[in-house]
């Protein structure tokens, strides 16, 4: 049983609308990967507190999107919002080397910033980091607290690679990759094809 059907206001067939989605109360992100040429798209909704329904609290007429910016790139494969920021992978970025996007935004959502925008340290093509994306934070409450993981499952060979960031206070930092060296025989293991936090 649901209490919403959720659609964009405009979308075009094969845009994907769906295939990734995140929710943070009273929050929801929506991906579509597929708009336009596989360009993506992004759909930040929030829900009304006397109806429960979700919607763009700034317009009753449009939605609230972020985009990509080339065709290929996939924004919106994978997305995860947690705290004030969320993030959005683009594992088709610049011939499938990949890149991940960090969002901040105020509760009203009248102002939505991307703070940064981060790549895998010697990045290759076929790497498709930002397949995966996981956010955890406790910006609210200890702002020694927030985490996020990013999976490149094509990296070396397939073998497959996690980039995990760590919050300092004001931008993500402090990269850890996952698996350690030693694990290159491992082809076509897809590591980091998907993550949680």
């Amino acid at each position: 049983v649901y209490s919403q059907k959720i659609k964009p206001v405009t979308c075009s067939a094969g845009a994907k609308f769906g295939s990734a989605i995140s929710a943070y109360n009273p929050y929801l992100l929506i991906g579509s990967p597929g708009y336009s040429s596989e360009t993506g798209r992004v759909y930040l909704y929030s829900r009304n507190p006397s109806t429960g329904q979700y919607r763009n609290p700034l317009s009753s007429s449009s939605d609230l999107i972020f985009s990509g910016f080339s065709a290929g790139e996939k924004f919106g494969k994978s997305i995860s919002i947690s705290g004030d920021y969320f993030i959005v992978g683009s594992p088709g970025k610049t011939n499938n080397i990949g890149q991940v996007k960090v969002y901040s935004y105020s509760r009203d959502l009248n102002t939505v910033t991307n703070i940064q925008t981060l790549t895998l340290s010697g990045g290759v093509s076929g790497d498709y980091f930002g397949d995966s994306v996981s956010i955890y934070s406790g910006f609210g409450y200890d702002q020694k607290l927030g985490f996020f993981a990013a999976g490149a499952p094509g990296r070396n060979t397939g073998v497959g690679q996690v980039a995990v960031y760590r919050f300092n206070g004001s931008i993500f930092s402090d990269q850890i990759l996952l698996p350690k060296s030693g694990s290159e025989s491992l082809t076509s293991f897809g590591f980091g094809s998907s993550v949680s936090l």
